[in-house]
């Protein structure tokens, strides 16, 4: 809690028992002295509930102070050359792991049909030095191909076991 916000509450409790006192030195007989001690309970209510919930740090009131986790496994996908909507066989996409978990990453592109096939997978391990590294990257160059349409990008992650897990998916439009 912030040393202000203490003392506003800290003020309020002061005026609180204050009132309290009168209250109990008049037997509970001053209807003002009764008016004041509600409404100064009510304003400690309402101080408590925002210096708790706006007690932190950022653009938006939190009711906790811990830092949230940042995600794990966070993909992204670019091509190349940045300004392309579409790409074509040869081009060069780039694929950003944020945060990542496995030690292996498997990348696969599949059409857009009602039987979909893949046209391209691509397993990717990554080196000991980047282990330690809070993003991973991977280029892939597009393989030939006579499809043209959208296609889906999974990328999974693939534990010791071999175990597949779906960890981030995009489109892009082959021309």
């Amino acid at each position: 809690m912030k040393a202000k916000a203490f003392f506003v509450y800290v003020a309020l409790g002061v005026a609180f028992a204050a009132v309290s006192l009168w209250v109990f030195l008049s037997k509970g007989k001053n209807a003002k002295a009764i008016r004041a001690k509600y409404k100064l309970g009510g304003a400690m209510i309402a101080a408590w509930a925002v210096l708790s919930a706006a007690n932190c740090q950022g653009p938006v009131p939190e009711v906790s102070c811990y830092d949230p986790v940042a995600p794990q496994n966070e993909v992204l996908f670019q091509a190349k050359d940045q300004n392309a909507e579409t790409l074509k066989s040869g081009d060069i996409l780039s694929v950003v792991v944020l945060s990542p978990t496995y030690r292996e990453y498997q990348i696969t592109l599949t059409t857009q049909e009602k039987e979909p096939k893949v046209l391209q997978s691509e397993t990717f391990v990554r080196e000991q030095e980047q282990m330690g590294s809070w993003e991973a990257s991977f280029e892939i160059e597009l393989a030939e191909t006579e499809y043209k349409g959208a296609v889906d990008l999974k990328v999974y992650g693939v534990a010791e076991a071999g175990e597949k897990t779906l960890v981030g998916k995009g489109m892009i439009t082959l021309r």
